[in-house]
């Protein structure tokens, strides 16, 4: 009986040992990075003042002296007593002008997405048994399935006599 259990521990042990895995997915996490990039026009207008261009016309007679730009005019003359009276007015002008700017904006956003679970194949080992383990082990059965019938028959045997 004893050498029984010793052959059944041994043919136990040699199926466990030779046992196949099956393929094993492992997840493993990658990053994605995502690249936003905004561009914008931006439009903007600045007022610029432009310096007032230099020009005259006179025009002059013995009592009266008239001037004129394209921004003022002045007006001088003598009275019957001699004095001078001078009137210098400016006019209804304006001499500034609108500058359009146009300026771009280039933003860039990086956006990385962590933790990305992914499925990665792993490649198991897988032994391949030869041959004569396989013969060895279906004669290590035999011989377990033969003692046991054996020792079966031999207690029946003994109860019977």
């Amino acid at each position: 009986m004893r050498g029984f259990s010793h052959i059944m521990a041994l043919t136990v042990t040699l199926v466990m040992l030779l046992g196949c895995g099956a393929a094993q997915h492992l997840p493993t996490t990658t990053e994605k990075v995502v690249t936003i990039v905004k561009d914008s026009l931006v439009i903007r207008t600045d007022t610029l003042r432009i310096p007032v261009p230099v020009e005259s016309h006179t025009n002059v007679t013995v009592q009266q002296s008239f001037l004129e730009t394209s921004v003022a005019s002045s007006t001088a003359s003598i009275d019957s007593l001699g004095l001078l009276h001078h009137n210098l007015e400016n006019k209804q002008t304006s001499l500034t002008t609108n500058v359009t700017y146009v300026d771009r904006y280039v933003t860039q956003i990086d956006t990385v997405y962590k933790d990305v679970l992914r499925y990665q194949d792993v490649e198991v080992i897988k032994y391949k048994v030869p041959r004569w383990c396989w013969y060895l082990l279906v004669f290590n059965i035999l011989v377990a399935i033969a003692l046991g019938v054996y020792t079966y028959l031999k207690i029946k045997v003994k109860t019977l006599l």
